[in-house]
Parts: C-alpha cells; sequence; structure tokens
C-alpha cells in the first residue's frame, strides 16, 4: 500500500507546476498506456445551459356553477315569516351575519341597524327598537356585545335556520299563534298584525 502512495507523490510532484489541461492529458495517457480506461477530458467550452421552460400559466378557478346568488332582507324575513318584533330582529341578525352579501355581513346589529331593516324589509317601524334587541336578549336568541350591540347566537340561529316559518313558534313573548292575524279595515291595530299592508 506504502508504494502505491509513493507512486502517487511522484506522478504528483512530476505534474506539479504545469497547466490543468496538461496534467490531465498525461494522466490520460498513462492510464491508455497501463490498459486502464482513459480519464474523460472536459470541454474546453461547456456547451451553454438550456433554460428551463416557463411553468404554463395556472388557469383561474371557475366557482361552482351551483353557488346562489345573494339574498336581500326583504327575501330573508318573507321567507322565514317572523311573527313579532322580537322574532323579527333575530331574523335580521341572522341575515347580516350568515346570509347578506359578503361586503355588507357583520356579526352584530343594532338599534339603528334594526330599525333600518323595518324599512328594507317591508315591516312595520319597531316603536323602541333598543327595548325589542334587549328583549330578544332576555329570551335567549341574542348576545349583547359592545354597548348598543348584539350578536345572533345557536338558540336565535336554531330559531331561524330550523323553526321558522312555523305555525306554533313562540311569538317571542312567550305565546304561540296559530296564524297571523289580517289587518282589520278599521283605524284601529289589531296586536299581532306586524307586516304593512295587511
Amino acid at each position: 500500500m506504502a508504494d502505491d502512495f509513493e507512486a502517487a507523490k511522484v506522478i504528483a510532484e512530476k505534474l506539479q507546476g504545469i497547466p490543468k489541461a496538461r496534467q490531465e492529458r498525461v494522466l490520460r495517457w498513462v492510464a491508455e498506456s497501463l490498459g486502464m480506461l482513459a480519464i474523460p477530458q472536459a470541454p474546453a467550452n461547456p456547451p451553454p445551459a438550456v433554460p428551463s421552460p416557463a411553468p404554463a400559466a395556472i388557469p383561474p378557478v371557475t366557482p361552482p356553477a351551483n353557488i346562489s346568488h345573494p339574498v336581500d332582507i326583504a327575501s330573508h324575513v318573507r321567507e322565514k315569516r317572523p311573527r313579532s318584533d322580537i322574532q323579527f330582529v333575530t331574523v335580521v341578525a341572522h341575515y347580516y351575519k350568515f346570509v347578506a352579501p359578503v361586503e355588507q355581513r357583520r356579526n352584530t346589529i343594532t338599534a339603528a341597524a334594526a330599525q333600518d331593516a323595518t324599512r328594507l324589509a317591508d315591516w312595520d317601524r319597531l316603536t323602541d327598537p333598543k327595548s325589542t334587541l334587549a328583549n330578544a336578549k332576555r329570551q335567549g336568541y341574542l348576545d349583547s356585545r359592545a354597548r348598543g350591540e348584539y350578536e345572533i347566537n345557536t338558540v336565535g340561529e336554531n330559531l331561524v335556520a330550523r323553526s321558522l316559518p312555523g305555525n306554533a313558534e313562540s311569538s317571542g313573548s312567550g305565546s304561540a299563534k296559530a296564524s297571523k292575524p289580517t289587518r282589520p279595515t278599521r283605524t284601529t291595530k289589531v296586536k299581532g298584525a306586524r307586516r304593512k299592508g295587511r
């Protein structure tokens, strides 16, 4: 083994100080003369690197065709048919949290938002929207958040999503009504007739 290292040392000393290309040529000749595989010679000018092709553009994702169109608040109220102011503000809170167009969504509603919803949904104006929201909280449908703001909770969500519309649901004041009476022709307002024009 020592002789092998000595031979390598002698060859290395002989090649010391000459250009690399000549070193490779001498080593290749030595290998060929000994019947060994020739040492491959590096090309003088390596071929230019071929640039990798640009990745194919990813096509935009097409939204599924079955996405429903945004629902306006009037349609949502007509669909759920609340029968009291308490149910109405609960439906409004549900609409703005889950159903409204994305840019209109909000987690909470205020007295002003509830009153404005009566105009948009063709519902009789609330006599005292702050009290109505507080009563909806007492009924267990809403939770208070920041001052004057209320958020629908799971009880309210179940009321709107699963129970409305229904003929035997609570009116929000603790009593059930079989159906919503129509507004009489006399001027006296009958309790329970909520929608305008009925």
